[in-house]
């Protein structure tokens, strides 16, 4: 797998505050991310390059590639601030570059609480988890909250679209104050969904959550 990814924006409200925002365009981008050492092996953990990648319209515009194949890779950088969107809306925004055919690998961004960078992996706790997934025919972009009444992970019930091929892809998440939240792909609208309908879920089904909407992509939108 390898998959060129920049620019993840944190952001509450079009104009507010914005929580995290990253380039990778300098080469000190290291000393802010931490790459974990007690989650995998050192032989089963891949290697991250700063890089503009293959092809590019301007090669000072970097971001973090991974690489080789068959390899874990995580690496988390902590905000200087928590986050507090009660009111408010939520934009985590981020884009990801497939320059070569990935058989299986993802590509998330998660909102993790404070935690132990050097032991984080794919069972640590988040609020959400976002980004396309690629593995054999599933081919979905994720969007997974955190339920803590139940202390489990929502999936949406529906596969959301993700982008396969070698050109760069903005993925957006916008959760709203009224308890829904929108998914744009290059800025075209995806889906739309309510986070529950439910506030106490069978617990054999709480793993979905709830369609509200399908909208078609806006034509007056660039894909």
């Amino acid at each position: 797998m390898r998959v060129l990814s920049a620019v993840p924006l944190l952001a509450a409200a079009v104009s507010a505050k914005v929580y995290f925002q990253e380039d990778f365009n300098d080469a000190d981008w290291e000393s802010r991310w931490v790459v974990p050492t007690k989650w995998k092996s050192e032989s089963e953990l891949g290697t991250w390059s700063h890089t503009a990648g293959k092809w590019y319209g301007d090669e000072d515009d970097k971001g973090i590639q991974t690489g080789p194949d068959a390899r874990f890779f995580g690496l988390s950088a902590k905000m200087p601030d928590a986050i507090n969107n009660k009111g408010k809306d939520l934009v985590i925004s981020y884009s990801v570059k497939m320059e070569d055919r990935v058989d299986c690998g993802g590509s998330y961004i998660k909102l993790l609480p404070d935690m132990d960078q050097d032991s984080f992996g794919g069972d640590t706790t988040y609020g959400i988890m976002f980004g396309p997934d690629v593995c054999g025919t599933t081919r979905r972009t994720h969007v997974i909250f955190n339920y803590p009444p139940k202390d489990d992970n929502l999936l949406i019930k529906e596969n959301v679209k993700v982008e396969t091929d070698a050109l760069a892809h903005l993925y957006t998440l916008h959760v709203k104050p009224d308890n829904t939240f929108e998914v744009r792909l290059s800025l075209s609208l995806t889906r739309t969904r309510t986070l529950i309908s439910n506030p106490n879920p069978n617990p054999n089904s709480t793993r979905t959550l709830i369609p509200n909407s399908n909208p078609k992509p806006n034509p007056n939108t660039n894909p």
